[in-house]
């Protein structure tokens, strides 16, 4: 009885082996494709930089509005730009709406590129305080401001990049509203 055991536990331990060594491998070719993904050398520099001036441009929101350069440059605003296509896009579009609700958030602009059905659906977060641009996939407003990826999240004050992430939580939070003074 105890060769049966003995037996049965060595192929065991050849079975686990054998696996184990499949695993391995299976890993080193997903590292050897990952490593052809991620290009070599120093992180690119974020686009537009911090310090840019606020290009000029006009878009058209989702429900008609005009939005454009000049309303960006009296003070403080939030400008987001989404793909449909990006995951960690869908994951920061909503935070994006909550920051376009705080109080002091000043103008927000979210530029949602892809499919106009998806883009509405992932637009539904927004409400009538933001202005929610909804483009095909050619992107212009990124073009235009110099996005080279998604989610790019920039902090404006006064027409100049204050601050660039690619997520809510690393721009500034909005300065608080101040309360009317009795007169």
């Amino acid at each position: 009885m105890s060769t049966g055991i003995t037996i049965a536990v060595a192929v065991m331990g050849l079975i686990n082996l054998v696996f184990t060594y499949g695993v391995v491998r299976r890993l080193k070719e997903h590292e050897a494709r990952f490593a052809d993904l991620v290009p070599a050398g120093p992180a690119r520099a974020a686009h537009p930089p911090v310090g840019s001036e606020l290009p000029d441009f006009s878009a058209t929101t989702r429900d008609g509005r005009t939005v454009d350069a000049s309303m960006l440059r009296t003070g403080a605003a939030y400008i987001g730009f989404f793909d449909t296509g990006c995951a960690p896009c869908r994951e920061q579009l909503p935070e994006f709406a909550r920051l376009a609700r705080e109080p002091g958030a000043g103008p927000c602009v979210a530029f949602i590129a892809g499919g106009a059905e998806e883009a509405a659906r992932l637009s539904e977060p927004f409400d009538d305080r933001a202005f929610v641009v909804v483009e095909d996939r050619s992107a212009p407003a990124a073009d235009v401001f110099g996005v080279d990826a998604f989610p790019t999240l920039l902090r404006v004050d006064g027409g100049t990049v204050t601050a660039n992430a690619v997520s809510c939580a690393q721009l500034p939070a909005p300065a608080p509203a101040r309360e009317a003074e009795p007169a």
